[in-house]
């Protein structure tokens, strides 16, 4: 068996970092999608605020920095104060088609919210012959292992 070393076959990314953010939007630090085949985005929700929102979204641009415009389905569910406090929840997305560069972007309504998203890029060939995507399909049946219970929400 063929074994990858994970510092060459997939990269993690801090798009968001953790923090307490105000209302209104933050868009996350762009990044390269080259030499990638799929991102899995993983959103971690701390204490939102009393009746916050929070709409994450994944933007796409041919330029770092500028022209980014929101990736067709590629946006978690909103979440809120009342049911997504202390959660983590997982997105898969296939970049064949994207744009060279991806950022994220999260948006706080009503009070500041604790929250961060990483993307991990991964690799599409895997040593043990199970394809990133049917794993990633695989990962949509199960529920989320984490100290907080979340869902799995898009695979574009």
């Amino acid at each position: 068996m063929v074994h990858r070393d994970p510092k060459t076959h997939c990269r993690a990314v801090a798009a968001i970092a953790p923090a307490s953010y105000g209302t209104g939007a933050t868009n996350g630090t762009g990044f390269t999608k080259t030499g990638f085949d799929y991102a899995m985005i993983i959103l971690k929700t701390g204490v939102l605020g009393a009746s916050a929102t929070l709409d994450v979204k994944v933007q796409e641009s041919d330029t770092l920095g500028s022209g980014y415009t929101d990736v067709t389905g590629a946006a978690f569910s909103q979440k809120v104060k009342a049911s997504d406090d202390n959660l983590i929840y997982v997105a898969q997305m296939q970049l064949s088609k994207r744009k060279k560069f991806l950022r994220v972007v999260g948006t706080v309504g009503a009070a500041a919210s604790i929250f961060d998203v990483s993307v991990v890029l991964l690799e599409g060939d895997r040593s043990d012959g199970v394809s990133i995507a049917q794993a990633a399909s695989e990962a949509k049946a199960s529920p989320v292992a984490a100290s907080g219970a979340g869902s799995y929400e898009f695979s574009v």
